[in-house]
């Protein structure tokens, strides 16, 4: 069954009938939003200061939620 996503309305009997009835020819853009970084840890979750960042794995804590994973060479 396809279920409008816009109102949560219908089921159709047909895809062509369903596609007809809820496609959406637009796209819309999600706004970039700034992260601020809270800390950098290391694997063992020890935050890590500037002396020992280079050659480790290293895990970037974001405020909204996010973290990377990176690995700096010097």
């Amino acid at each position: 069954d396809c279920i409008d996503p816009g109102d949560g309305s219908g089921q159709y009997d047909s895809e062509g009938w369903c596609l007809s009835v809820c496609s959406n020819s637009s796209i819309d853009e999600i706004p970039h939003i700034q992260k601020s970084l809270i800390k950098i840890v290391n694997v063992l979750g020890q935050e890590v200061d500037e002396n020992h960042m280079f050659n480790n794995t290293l895990i970037y804590i974001y405020d909204d939620g996010s973290v990377e994973k990176k690995f700096i060479l010097k």
